[in-house]
C-alpha cells in the first residue's frame, strides 16, 4: 500500500515539478517557437510529398509559402495566449475558456482550406498545421493553469 501511494506521489508531481520551473512568457514562447518549427517541418515535408501549396483564390491561385505558414503559426498563438493570460490575473477560469475557444478557431478555420480548392497534399498539410496549433494552444494554456495554481497555492 505505501508503494502505491508513492507511485501516485510521484507521477502526479510531474507537471507540478514542470510548473515550478517555468513561468507563463516561457511557455507562451516555448509553444509558440516549437509549433512555428513544427509547421515549417510539416511545410518541407509536404512539399517532399509534392503538395504544391497553391490555393485558389478569385484572382487565381495564391501560393502558401513558409513566411506565411511561421506568421500563421505563431502571432495568432502568441498573442491569443498572451491576452488569456493577462485575463487571468482578474479571471482564472479564462484560462479554460480559452483553451476551448482557442482550439476551436484553428480547428474550424480548417474549413476554409477545403472551400478555397486546395489539392490532397497541400490540404492534407494545411490542415495537419492547424490541428499542431489547436494542441498548441491547449498545451500552453494548461502549463500557464498549473503556474497559475501553484502560485496561489504559494499565496
Amino acid at each position: 500500500m505505501t508503494q502505491t501511494y508513492a507511485a501516485q506521489q510521484s507521477t502526479a508531481s510531474i507537471p507540478t515539478r514542470l510548473t515550478h520551473r517555468i513561468n507563463w512568457w516561457q511557455a507562451i514562447t516555448a509553444g509558440v517557437v516549437l509549433s512555428g518549427l513544427v509547421n515549417l517541418a510539416l511545410y518541407l515535408i509536404g512539399h517532399l510529398a509534392g503538395a504544391t501549396f497553391l490555393v485558389a483564390a478569385e484572382s487565381g491561385s495564391d501560393e502558401v509559402t513558409a513566411g506565411m505558414i511561421l506568421f500563421f503559426s505563431t502571432v495568432p498563438l502568441a498573442v491569443g495566449t498572451a491576452l488569456a493570460v493577462l485575463l487571468a490575473n482578474w479571471w482564472t477560469w479564462v484560462l479554460r475558456l480559452a483553451q476551448v475557444i482557442g482550439a476551436a478557431l484553428a480547428l474550424a478555420t480548417i474549413a476554409g482550406i477545403f472551400a478555397a480548392e486546395a489539392g490532397t497534399g497541400t490540404a492534407i498539410s494545411l490542415t495537419v498545421m492547424h490541428v499542431v496549433v489547436a494542441v498548441a494552444v491547449v498545451l500552453i494554456l494548461e502549463v500557464v493553469r498549473g503556474t497559475h495554481r501553484h502560485n496561489r497555492r504559494a499565496e
